[in-house]
């Protein structure tokens, strides 16, 4: 059964208050939601734009790119089997795309291109990671683009940092959960294909680049192995589960924070601020320069 508007806002101010990462502002946007459904704010919205009104007052108390309220159009039975298919779906995604890898490509000069358009599980991606590595080994500098990377998961930005960061493992994340459960990620000692490293790394951004793809940017940058070119990245650093209220209403909740362990921070709410600011459509051209410059 779809819940009425009221019922909806009510399970989500539930989760809010009960799951957010940051139990405070949860309880807080959890009363700004019911104050705002008892003005009758939600009254006579339904489906997609109940969702994209929900959204944007949530994001208006808390500005938090990974909290948001889903329509679907196809009724989902249940919520284990969606989540299974999700899953497939995404698997089979990476798989047709390579995993995410889009482009190898040598720029002259020495410079290498690797374009990844995802930072999938390494479980599915390591294969095709390890090969676009094995391509660019010979390189002397290396431009890592992630302008149109939505992001993946935790384990994957540590995957892909494994190929830049030194031998033998090196932390790059915690994500601190609500519940205060804490998980440490580090790079994987051993790599299918040889790591790049003792050359100059230039990561591409701009506003497409999300989530796991802003981590991979941010920890390089953090750790002084890469330079950062292009446009600031959108801001989103907290791991999210999905809870569905009912057949056909998604709430994505964050309930993670990311802590880098150089700067004690992340990139949630500002982005990854570029070393080098230009155009993300400019952001190949200029790192190709400076790489040249380097030589």
């Amino acid at each position: 059964m779809v819940l009425s508007p009221a019922a909806v806002v009510e399970a989500v101010a539930v989760a809010v208050a009960g799951r957010y990462v940051f139990p405070e502002a949860g309880t807080a946007l959890a009363a700004e939601l019911r104050a705002r459904a008892a003005a009758g704010a939600y009254d006579q919205l339904a489906g997609p734009t109940l969702g994209e009104q929900v959204t944007a007052d949530m994001f208006a108390g808390c500005a938090d790119h990974h909290l948001r309220l889903r329509w679907r159009e196809r009724p989902v039975a249940d919520p284990v089997v969606a989540a299974a298919e999700s899953e497939r779906r995404y698997r089979e995604k990476l798989r047709r795309g390579a995993g995410g890898v889009r482009r190898v490509q040598t720029l002259g000069a020495g410079v290498a291109l690797v374009e990844l358009t995802q930072v999938g599980p390494p479980q599915w991606v390591g294969a095709d990671l390890a090969a676009a590595f094995q391509l660019v080994a010979g390189a002397s500098a290396l431009l890592l683009d992630l302008r149109t990377n939505p992001g993946g998961t935790p384990e994957g930005a540590a995957l892909v940092c494994s190929y830049l960061l030194p031998a033998p493992s090196t932390h790059v994340n915690t994500v601190h959960s609500g519940d205060g459960v804490s998980r440490q990620f580090w790079t994987t000692p051993w790599l299918p294909a040889p790591p790049f490293l003792d050359r100059p790394v230039w990561v591409l951004t701009g506003p497409e680049t999300f989530s796991g793809a802003e981590e991979v940017a941010y920890n390089l940058q953090a750790m002084g192995r890469a330079t950062v070119v292009g446009e600031r990245t959108r801001g989103g650093a907290h791991p999210t589960d999905r809870v569905w209220l009912d057949p056909q209403h998604e709430l994505m909740l964050p309930v993670g924070r990311s802590v880098n362990p150089v700067t004690g921070a992340n990139w949630e709410g500002v982005g990854v601020r570029p070393d080098v600011e230009v155009p993300a459509a400019e952001a190949e051209t200029t790192a190709v320069q400076l790489a040249h410059a380097a030589r």
